[in-house]
């Protein structure tokens, strides 16, 4: 819905709080010289820059979070789900105010709006909030076929071996250590002392073959008895497509880490909003700065080490971003295949 079929929904009294709030205290008795003021502010884009600039953090993310979503309406209780944890005890005063300086709407039966036009000034904002930081790089294929080489060799590994299982049913760590060292990706045993939160035995194996070890089991192709055993329904996903191999790893990866991180795919939709179709890049401690004020501590992983290590290389890894570094700095861009991961992230908010 557009702003001016909104403005004309509302009553005198809403349109004339909004009013007063821009124009220094102006009033207006005319509803259409009322609703064509309101309008001019609304989509100024200076105006709306001033604004969002000026909103706390709650009702920045709100602004922000719902300009990234599909969804049309939104009840107040789905409003107070959207935001971070640490932000949520404060969405019953941030409703008023975006409702003051016309970001969101109310509707009949105590449901909110963002007009058309808003949805796209506040994603133009976050381009705007980095656009001296980006760089243009040369456009990049994705590596994804070392994920899925390395799914393949562990099922082959699994299949062979039967590794046999400790009692947390986990690899044991000498065989780990020789399966690991098989792999094309190489990672190191964790030697963390808290892991949790981002799979099923994150707290045993490392971050990527976590995901590959959650992917092979919750899509039931193997099976954890006293020993770990490749099952019959493995023979469908070899005739599996690469692409949407990938998309059930990109499944995977959302469902494991969104318990922890519940805005995970409206980060990745900043990233996309951001990085746009022009083979721009970001470095690292930009983007870091760009997602801080959307995250939360987890425990052990404050927001940066939430961005930088669960974030950032695990879209590396799943073929969405590509990393390039220059020098000491690390600079990241949408991938040449991006476009299939934003269907099926749009698809989650």
């Amino acid at each position: 819905m557009n702003v001016m079929e909104l403005l004309l929904q509302l009553p005198q009294q809403s349109l004339a709080r909004i009013l007063h709030h821009h124009d220094n205290g102006e009033t207006e008795r005319s509803k259409q010289r009322c609703i064509e003021k309101v309008i001019r502010r609304l989509t100024d884009i200076n105006d709306r820059t001033a604004s969002i600039k000026n909103l706390q953090r709650c009702e920045r993310q709100l602004v922000i979070f719902v300009s990234m979503s599909a969804t049309a309406e939104w009840a107040s209780h789905e409003l107070a789900g959207l935001v971070t944890k640490s932000e949520r005890e404060h969405v019953h005063h941030a409703l008023p105010v975006l409702e003051k300086e016309g970001w969101l709407f109310p509707l009949p039966m105590e449901r909110w709006i963002m007009p058309d036009e808003l949805k796209k000034i506040a994603g133009n904002f976050l381009k705007q909030s980095v656009s001296m930081e980006t760089v243009t790089v040369p456009a990049q294929k994705p590596d994804r076929h070392t994920l899925l080489t390395d799914l393949y060799t562990f099922i082959d590994e699994v299949k062979v071996k039967a590794y046999p299982l400790t009692q947390q049913k986990t690899i044991g760590k000498s065989q780990l250590g020789s399966l690991l060292r098989k792999l094309e990706y190489q990672e190191d045993i964790p030697n963390e002392k808290w892991r949790f939160g981002y799979g099923r035995h994150f707290n045993y194996y490392p971050d990527r073959f976590s995901l590959i070890y959650d992917l092979a089991h919750n899509e039931g192709w193997i099976q954890e008895e006293e020993r770990l055993v490749v099952t019959t329904k493995w023979e469908e996903a070899e005739e599996m497509s690469v692409s949407r191999l990938m998309q059930r790893f990109m499944l995977t990866y959302v469902k494991e880490y969104r318990r922890a991180l519940p805005q995970l795919p409206v980060l990745i939709k900043i990233l996309a909003t951001v990085l746009g179709k022009d083979n721009l890049a970001l470095e690292k401690e930009t983007v870091v700065s760009l997602l801080y004020p959307f995250t939360d501590d987890y425990y052990y992983d404050d927001r940066s080490a939430v961005i930088k290590k669960r974030i950032l290389p695990m879209l590396v890894h799943l073929g969405y971003l590509c990393e390039k570094t220059f020098g000491s700095e690390t600079y990241y861009s949408l991938s040449s295949s991006h476009l299939h991961g934003n269907r099926f992230f749009s698809s989650l908010l």
